[in-house]
């Protein structure tokens, strides 16, 4: 972020002091204190860019958080097919799109540490590493549970050393160029492109965890734990299975029946579209490298939510045009609040430069998320080692709290709310079957 030059001119100073009296204030230690209250929310994160403190060429802005990274917009897909797994899709909402087809996990792997139910697919990344092998293809995935009573209880849990219970978890998979699922060539951008196999049946419910267990009645619907066989019975599925097994039934006096039977069980399908109707919306997420900073949130959600947030960020725009003016009693007010809300009104500011963002991407050591609080931020012992090979985690990703606003998550007090969501992975991506559990740390909103 460019940062404003202090006038060298003393004559000049004093004479639009003397010009603004009391109701002007340019170039004071109170409009430096405004200043570093925005500047305070740089991220320190140097990898990519050698020249982050340094103003930038015609006055405009570094364009991504920290010198770096990449931004994750997201739109409804233009296609449908984009978001099918053999095209290695970053999407959030809806079900994932499972990289490793075969290893799904199951519901005990994925389910809440709190309540013990299945939890919901929030979004996932492709994220391939280029000087890696092994990681040719690379998917992140983001789940957690649906309560908030759970992620409350979760934020005492997350910095615990040993036996946490997370309501929130992150997955990672990744494979070799040449690999049994896909093809070693890049897909056709056409929808014509097929896997190379099929995968492991999914929960006919959620369309998330694999559906290792079968309905008793139709023996044809499957589903990843009791607890989505009993929604399902309660949603759509009492009338559809008695239907079937009244189709059963009647061919019982048929000597192939059980064969019959055991190819419809063996070939029900992966099912595309969950039952479950209050999953969250589905979108494709876009990667942005150069969004477009804007001046404020197209809802108003972001930008001018407080007084505070209004004041930072009409700074910022004065101050990109060259101007440095504000009342002595803006100033006070600002300098008057606590450094924390300072702190979160900056972070509006920031977000509200480009309000439809929902991630921020740069996966490096020395990369930091930009924390919307002061407090509840980890120490560096609260990131736990790789739980495959042992080594350290580092940075990767966050999400942002406008997700909630596509997902339409309501705003009372008894929905799911974060002010952000940091998410760290093996600095070695280290390879392995099936899916590795990486950490998230969550900082609540400010409230």
């Amino acid at each position: 972020m460019a940062v404003i030059e202090e006038h060298s001119d003393g004559e000049e100073t004093q004479s639009n002091q003397e010009n603004s009296r009391n109701s002007v204030v340019e170039g004071t230690d109170s409009g430096i204190a405004l200043e570093q209250a925005i500047t305070s929310l740089q991220i320190v994160a140097t990898a990519g860019s050698q020249d982050d403190s340094e103003e930038e060429e015609d006055g405009e802005e570094d364009k991504v958080w920290g010198g770096g990274g990449l931004k994750g917009f997201l739109q409804k897909p233009e296609e449908p097919w984009k978001i099918l797994r053999q095209y290695f899709p970053s999407k959030a909402g809806g079900a994932p799109a499972w990289l490793d087809p075969l290893n799904v996990p199951r519901a005990k792997q994925g389910s809440c540490g709190i309540c013990d139910k299945p939890l919901q697919f929030v979004l996932q990344v492709y994220a391939p590493v280029d000087d890696d092998e092994t990681a040719f293809h690379r998917t992140l995935y983001v789940f957690m549970c649906t309560s908030l009573a759970c992620l409350q209880q979760d934020l005492n849990q997350q910095g615990r050393k040993e036996k946490r219970k997370r309501s929130i978890k992150i997955l990672r998979n990744q494979l070799p160029r040449r690999n049994n699922f896909y093809s070693s060539e890049a897909p056709k951008t056409d929808g014509s492109e097929a896997p190379l196999s099929a995968g492991a049946p999914l929960c006919s419910w959620c369309g998330t965890w694999k559906g290792d267990k079968i309905c008793g009645g139709c023996k044809q619907t499957r589903y990843c734990s009791q607890t989505h066989q009993m929604d399902h019975w309660r949603g759509s599925h009492a009338s559809v299975c008695r239907e079937a097994q009244e189709k059963l039934m009647a061919r019982e006096s048929s000597a192939n029946t059980s064969s019959s039977l055991d190819v419809e069980v063996t070939n029900s399908p992966c099912t595309a579209h969950p039952a479950n109707t209050n999953l969250w919306p589905e979108f494709e997420l876009i990667v942005d490298e150069n969004g477009e900073d804007e001046d404020e949130a197209s809802d108003g959600s972001l930008d001018g939510r407080d007084r505070v947030g209004r004041l930072l960020s009409e700074y910022e725009n004065t101050r990109r045009l060259g101007r440095e003016q504000f009342s002595s009693k803006d100033v006070q007010e600002v300098e008057e609040t606590s450094a924390e809300v300072q702190h979160w009104a900056a972070f509006q500011v920031h977000v509200s430069k480009t309000p439809e963002q929902v991630i921020w991407y740069l996966r490096s050591a020395d990369a930091k998320p930009l924390w919307p609080r002061l407090d509840c931020q980890p120490k560096a012992n609260d990131i736990p080692v790789c739980s495959r090979c042992g080594g350290e985690r580092i940075f990767e990703f966050q999400i942002l709290p406008q997700l909630l606003y596509f997902f339409k998550i309501k705003d009372d007090p008894d929905s799911l709310d974060w002010g952000t969501i940091a998410v760290y992975s093996c600095g070695k991506s280290c390879p392995g079957e099936g899916y590795c559990e990486e950490f998230a740390w969550v900082q609540p909103g400010f409230s």
